[in-house]
């Protein structure tokens, strides 16, 4: 039986012994724990006399480990390169990224990022990574390489220049397509400058961050190639930061979960939801997980730092107390996380993060925090089968995210005055998915391609929010998608140009209009109120109010606004239907979160059977992973009162089934009836309870 990953890391510092590295690591064991992550992997302040350097201390902590039959992830890139491939002895100001005025990236209070493109550091990245591999790959105790932890790269120097060009070179073929797409008149590739210029034409900013998303790809398949050419037996590994459809900061960085989980072997995520007074709501943390189950290959996911501690000395609103630790790991297993690796197992010593992090005290002692990690730890032992075979169970939901859609919204928002924030189009998908939850309605994220070759057509929904770009190809499954039986919910600028930026004569959809039956007229930010339904509900529109004209009889107009205007359209294709929201819903509910707008979204849910589970108390949340012999069944409380309620699931096998508290061990058996199983929980204040369901 495979070992569900579970574990700390380890940050050396030069002032440790093995003797404390090997404490260390009986301590984590001790705790439950059976994966330490190591970095860095190359230790420069070693003495040169001894046997491997710069590798002996790494080749000795493989050793101890294979002693205390644990697993070694080496993490060979942490965005500190001065403890890695770029030592203060090779390093030179030319080897530093350059930003876009042409300085380099060198002066901040970080070390600064290097420079990928350049054949340099390439070739000291390659032999460090492949000299890491030779040194490494023998011990039994070795897991894999994490091979770029929270992945960034920009650089806007002559080597990174030539890869877009070499990039755009592919995706246009022609330098004259390219002219007509960018309004440009070039005669030669080697014209082609990193450009901010958007007058004429948005494609030059939108190519450009489409392309550095894509050479993040690029440079970890290259590195993962190098490892793997001299160890293809252990798998690589790479990390983001929170999810591409969840935290709009990270848009520079560039953040694309799907182009980096198909690069490596594993994919992972750094998960920080407290790293200021504010933080991340719970629907946040939901839907950043949701988001990385939905990239990930068959959506096996890491936490490959999951936050232990308050960020540093001088921020206490970062505190960390023992239940959050419980919600977070929980949250991240129960939607399909394979791997939890805490960041870090001892507070700073040194550094801006002094006396940050850390599950033990400077002491070495356990903390509270410690031990809540034990807790955890005997609750994944005990049942490790179920925690590391189950997925998550499949959502009736689906929520389209479109990373070139995501740069359109981007470039076009530039131009709109203090309005309306640059950050709308994840705001809306925000705003979308905390209605869902509020609602107890899970999601998968899917991305246009899944569309168009139909692998949504395992969810009865899909809800589209300022899809600004629609191509011929994305209409066209999209009309597949609804007349073979799916509910799709749009909202927001809707199909107004294609994916190269040309709007549609006929908007949305330009020549698939007929799709719709409706086409777009004009805008006014006036008479939002809108009123739908037999009993006159309520909804208030936001932002703006889409002028639409119906031509085909068939669509049916279930919401008008005040001046009697279509609000809310259904068009009937097939077994299915599209529903239009003429205004932006959810970015209204990002920004002021109505009551009317989750009554809608129920009335919408229980019309068309969206639900995989409830309970009648409104403050617990439900998640489930699904096995061929049962379910595991999560209740979060985030509440400071314990909560009571019975729990309802559905699709449950007609039967007797045994459910198991495996936190309190104790089990009690209820038939399922008609495919519905219901049982009663109470989870304390601040808390999560793990029930394991099996089918008898």
């Amino acid at each position: 039986m495979s070992k569900f990953s579970y574990g700390t890391v380890l940050k050396i510092q030069r002032e440790f012994t093995l003797e404390d590295i090997r404490h260390s690591l009986e301590s984590m064991k001790e705790m439950g724990m059976n994966t330490v992550v190591i970095w860095p992997a190359i230790y420069w302040w070693e003495d040169r006399m001894l046997p491997h350097y710069p590798f002996h201390t790494g080749r000795k902590i493989l050793e101890i480990a294979e002693d205390l039959d644990m697993k070694i992830i080496m993490e060979l890139e942490g965005q500190v390169t001065f403890l890695e491939y770029m030592p203060d002895f090779v390093m030179r100001p030319e080897y530093f990224a350059v930003d876009p005025d042409g300085h380099f990236t060198n002066k901040g209070p970080n070390y600064g990022v290097v420079n990928y493109s350049h054949p340099e550091v390439r070739m000291l990245i390659h032999k460090t990574f492949s000299e890491a591999a030779a040194n490494y790959k023998d011990y039994s105790s070795l897991y894999g390489y994490d091979i770029y932890n929270e992945t960034r790269f920009e650089s806007y120097d002559s080597f990174t220049l030539q890869a877009f060009r070499e990039w755009l070179k592919e995706k246009y073929g022609t330098i004259g397509k390219l002219n007509d797409i960018w309004e440009k008149t070039y005669y030669d590739w080697s014209q082609i400058q990193f450009s901010n210029w958007m007058w004429a034409s948005v494609m030059p900013v939108v190519d450009y961050n489409q392309f550095k998303k894509a050479y993040m790809g690029m440079i970890l398949k290259d590195w993962a190639a190098v490892v793997k050419a001299v160890d293809p037996h252990h798998p690589t590994i790479a990390d983001n930061v929170y999810a591409s459809v969840s935290k709009d900061e990270h848009y520079s960085l560039p953040q694309d979960d799907w182009n980096v989980a198909e690069s490596v072997d594993e994919f992972g995520i750094s998960l920080y939801p407290k790293n200021d007074a504010v933080g991340l709501s719970p629907s946040q943390r939901w839907q950043t997980l949701s988001g990385v189950h939905s990239a990930s290959r068959e959506g096996r996911f890491w936490i490959s730092e999951l936050q232990s501690h308050n960020v540093a000395m001088f921020n206490p609103f970062s505190v960390v107390h023992p239940h959050h630790l419980r919600w977070w790991c929980w949250e991240a297993i129960s939607h399909g996380a394979k791997g939890i690796i805490y960041w870090k197992w001892d507070p700073f010593t040194k550094g801006v993060q002094t006396m940050g992090r850390g599950l033990v005290d400077t002491r070495g002692n356990y903390t509270v925090r410690a031990l809540e990690a034990g807790s955890i730890a005997k609750v994944i032992h005990n049942h490790e089968r179920e925690f590391t075979t189950y997925d998550r169970e499949l959502p009736k939901v689906a929520i389209l995210y479109d990373k070139l859609n995501h740069d359109f919204t981007k470039a076009y928002s530039r131009n709109h005055g203090q309005k309306l924030s640059d950050s709308i189009y994840l705001d809306s998908l925000a705003g979308m998915y905390d209605v869902l939850w509020e609602e107890g309605i899970p999601a998968d994220y899917v991305i246009p391609e899944e569309i168009i070759d139909g692998t949504v057509n395992m969810y009865k929904a899909l809800f589209i929010s300022s899809q600004v770009n629609v191509s011929h190809e994305l209409a066209a499954a999209i009309q597949t998608y609804a007349e073979q039986g799916g509910i799709v919910v749009c909202d927001g600028r809707f199909g107004a140009v294609d994916n190269t930026g040309m709007v549609h004569r006929v908007m949305p959809f330009g020549q698939m209009n007929e799709v719709l039956g409706y086409t777009f007229e004009d805008i006014d930010p006036e008479g939002l109120d809108i009123h739908y339904g037999e009993r006159d509900n309520y909804l208030h529109g936001y932002y703006e109010r889409q002028i639409l004209q119906v031509y085909d009889e068939a669509v049916e107009v279930v919401g008008t606004f005040t001046n009697g205007d279509p609000a809310i359209l259904r068009t009937p294709r097939g077994k299915g239907q599209i529903v239009t929201i003429a205004t932006f819903l959810w970015y209204g509910y990002f920004m002021e979160k109505q009551d009317s707008v989750r009554a809608f979204v129920r009335e919408l849910v229980s019309e068309h059977g969206l639900r995989l589970h409830r309970t009648d108390t409104f403050g617990l949340k439900i998640s489930t992973l699904r096995g061929e012999d049962g379910l595991l069944v999560f209740i979060m409380n985030y509440g400071a009162e314990a909560l009571s309620s019975e729990v309802r699931l559905v699709e449950i096998p007609d039967g007797n089934c045994e459910i198991t508290d495996l936190y309190a061990v104790t089990t009690c058996r209820v038939a399922a009836k008609h495919g519905d199983l219901m049982f009663p929980v109470t989870v304390g204040s601040h808390d999560v309870s793990v029930f394991k369901v099996r089918f008898e």
